[in-house]
């Protein structure tokens, strides 16, 4: 990325160069923006996810997205890094959730064509 604004490429984002820190920044912003439309590498179908001791359902803290029909038809929502329960309307939940998750993975971990 340095190299198409004519920079020489950084060996440590701690150079204090603010050019490579703004670059990193945006590759951030860019790989969770493309990562959240939801690809086959990076979506977990039909992921049981489990109540806490209280009944909540938390999210893994790697989700961008949670669909499936629970979610379509409107009785569970995302609410931040929680599961939300529309029909009681409350973050309590009797039972299990299955969903699809779609998770934002490591810059690493990402296949070659998304990279």
């Amino acid at each position: 990325m340095l190299q198409s604004i004519g920079e020489s490429p950084v060996t440590s984002l701690g150079s204090g160069f603010l050019e490579a820190a703004t670059a990193l920044d945006l590759l951030d912003k860019q790989n969770e923006k493309i990562q959240a439309i939801g690809y086959p590498f990076n979506t977990e179908k039909n992921f049981r996810l489990a109540r806490d001791i209280d009944g909540i359902i938390h999210l893994p803290d790697n989700t961008l997205k949670v669909c499936g029909p629970l979610i379509d038809n409107g009785y569970v929502k995302q609410r931040g890094r929680k599961l939300y329960n529309s029909k009681e309307q409350s973050f309590t939940f009797s039972a299990s959730v299955v969903v699809n998750l779609v998770l934002k993975l490591p810059f690493d971990e990402l296949t070659v064509t998304t990279r």
